[in-house]
């Protein structure tokens, strides 16, 4: 079993992230589901793989193209060796006029490249690697340069890939996607509409209309559900159970696990501990 990392580049200015690696893997692999805070950009260049992005899986030969955002949650399995090239970089690193088209709503974007235009695309993320290890004049301006026609060589050669339902419906997966991963964090309706290039009042009225619950609801619901997990599993204390759910006040959460499940968290531990015994 073995990972080997080629070339590592990096950029990082002031929060930005430019980040350049080749690696070949040669065993079978399923990674868990994950998410970055960052755009990710694959390039299968060697074997075949199975992406699985928010739940749909997408079969990819050498010259398919990948690029994430931070909402989409994705794995992927291998069986043999593989080579791929992937480019990490923060949506600041991008042109205004091309950050228009890299609409989060849309992602994942999915490219084939072959013949000249698979040559030209690596030519370009050759490129990008030589200026991010030149130490010459205006090198971030050349590297971001190559970033963003990389970029534009996969929007116009996307996959069509999604109909119009399918769209909406990847909006919401992305929606729900992005509040699973950080239920336990301060996250807020205003917060997950802007994530999602959205005004909070549309948001809000479209995922109650999908969903059929209010997003304040909903989420509290997921940490409540998560916090029961904790009660059953876990040796922790109500506080920290608390904590680690999402809820910032013991007084509130109590209150809230009552009315949801008809008893206090602590009663409902001590009924979990009693029917174990």
């Amino acid at each position: 079993m073995s990972v080997e990392p080629i070339i590592t580049d990096y950029i990082r200015t002031q929060g930005s992230m430019l980040h350049v690696k080749t690696h070949i893997s040669n065993y079978k692999h399923l990674n868990h589901p994950h998410s970055h805070k960052f755009f990710e950009f694959e390039l299968l260049t060697r074997g075949t793989c199975t992406q699985i992005i928010n739940g749909r899986a997408y079969e990819c030969v050498p010259g398919h193209v990948i690029i994430t955002s931070p909402l989409d949650v994705h794995e992927f399995t291998y069986d043999g060796e593989i080579e791929t090239v992937c480019i990490s970089f923060t949506d600041d690193l991008v042109d205004n006029s091309i950050w228009k088209e890299l609409d989060i709503k849309n992602a994942p974007f999915i490219s084939f490249f072959e013949g000249e235009l698979y040559n030209l695309l690596l030519s370009e993320i050759e490129f990008l690697k030589h200026e991010i290890n030149m130490d010459e004049l205006c090198k971030d301006s050349m590297a971001c340069g190559a970033l963003n026609r990389i970029i534009v060589y996969v929007l116009r050669n996307v996959l069509p890939n999604k109909t119009s339902g399918e769209t909406h419906e990847s909006y919401m997966k992305s929606a729900l996607s992005y509040i699973r991963y950080n239920f336990k964090e301060k996250i807020t309706l205003n917060e997950t509409a802007r994530f999602l290039h959205v005004s909070p009042n549309h948001f809000c009225k479209y995922f109650h209309k999908k969903v059929g619950v209010p997003f304040q609801e909903y989420l509290l619901t997921l940490r409540l559900k998560y916090a029961c997990n904790l009660l059953q599993t876990s040796d922790k204390s109500i506080t920290e159970i608390c904590l680690e759910s999402g809820f910032s006040s013991p007084a509130y959460f109590s209150r809230a696990f009552k009315k949801h499940f008809g008893k206090t968290p602590s009663a409902f531990k001590s009924l979990t501990k009693s029917d174990n015994v």
